[in-house]
């Protein structure tokens, strides 16, 4: 039905809840999408691009051509834009000579087919890393601070209880919160033992004291 056009066939197999229109038949390898779009039945490729589970990239295995491709050999403008259409559709991929969409149209002198061909499309989304972490797990520069001497700990943490902390010690909203734990924890000893012993910064780091 698809190959021959017949649009209200291929509407009402499209009713059933049996049918898949992405099998291929056993010759060559071609969807019914694909016998539609080498074709130039508008109609019968409009009414299979609406169902949700049509796949517009699957090639036969003949020539290894997507609908896509046979719609630009053939120069159907018409087909090319409602493939175009789609967001899942991958307008690149070669046949099995190595030979892309717009290098068909090329070919055969399809300047309208060519124009469409190179209009610039969002680049095709590569298949998601499930090792990746998500954006928001990105450490902040800030969760790595680390004081580069006691004196700057005594003046925010110590003598002034209330005064601002250093970078390390402020919510981050859930980023790296083992790293301000653990400099937090530390602060909070220094502060201690300076406070039940004065001479402990002079003994510890003379260097910051002189």
């Amino acid at each position: 039905a698809a190959e021959g056009g017949h649009v209200g066939v291929v509407k009402a197999l499209l009713e059933r809840g049996d049918i898949n229109p992405n099998t291929a038949d056993t010759r060559y390898g071609r969807t019914p999408l694909v016998w539609a779009a080498g074709g130039g039945h508008e109609g019968v490729v409009k009414a299979l691009l609406e169902r949700g589970d049509i796949n517009p990239n699957t090639a036969d295995t003949e020539y290894g051509r997507t609908p896509l491709s046979w719609a630009a050999r053939g120069g159907h403008e018409g087909i090319v834009q409602l493939i175009l259409g789609r967001d899942d559709v991958n307008p690149d991929i070669p046949d099995l000579d190595g030979t892309t969409p717009l290098e068909l149209a090329v070919s055969r002198g399809y300047t309208r087919t060519v124009e469409l061909l190179s209009i610039p499309k969002p680049p095709f989304p590569a298949p998601a890393d499930p090792n990746a972490l998500p954006e928001h797990h990105s450490p902040s520069p800030e969760a790595f601070y680390l004081p580069q001497s006691p004196s700057q700990l005594i003046p925010s943490a110590c003598i002034s209880p209330s005064g601002p902390l250093p970078p390390a010690t402020r919510p981050l909203r859930g980023i790296a919160i083992r790293p301000i734990v653990i400099i937090s924890s530390l602060i909070f000893l220094f502060c201690f033992l300076v406070a039940i012993s004065p001479s402990f910064s002079t003994t510890l780091f003379p260097a910051f004291t002189r």
